[in-house]
């Protein structure tokens, strides 16, 4: 191997580079919340080279209730390390009337895939917490 053949982590050294693929679990595009977080990653997704796939699964928690988010929550079986090199989650809408421990549950289930949370702390997920009230506190003054 020449000494300027690059080495890829995810295929090994002197393999042919391949650009690492993001997964992004969201319940939906529509809401402004989401689809500011979306369009965030789009972006960063572009500029850093990653490729995107968004799995727009719906809520966890509402089976029995709406057959609809049922049946859209078998995307987030489409998630495997053979289709992602890393998952970010948006807890905060997709949990739905799950308990956080359901949604710690869900996140596990991909290991040993690296997984980021957003919106929700979750005990041994990594998280990212938005903290609106210092902004509300802002704009009240």
């Amino acid at each position: 191997m020449s000494d300027n053949q690059p080495t890829d982590k995810l295929t090994g050294a002197g393999q042919p580079q391949r650009r690492p693929t993001i997964g992004l679990l969201i319940d939906s595009f529509w809401d402004g919340y989401q689809g500011a977080i979306w369009q965030g990653v789009v972006d960063l997704a572009h500029d850093r080279g990653v490729n995107l796939i968004c799995f727009n699964g719906g809520r966890l928690g509402y089976a029995a209730a709406d057959e609809l988010d049922a049946q859209r929550n078998t995307l987030y079986d489409l998630v495997t390390a053979d289709s992602v090199d890393g998952l970010i989650v948006v807890g905060s809408a997709v949990i739905g009337r799950a308990l956080p421990e359901t949604l710690r549950s869900f996140c596990h289930r991909y290991r040993p895939l690296p997984v980021v949370n957003i919106g929700i702390a979750l005990e041994d997920v990594p998280s990212v917490l938005v903290d609106g009230e210092s902004g509300l506190r802002d704009e009240i003054k």
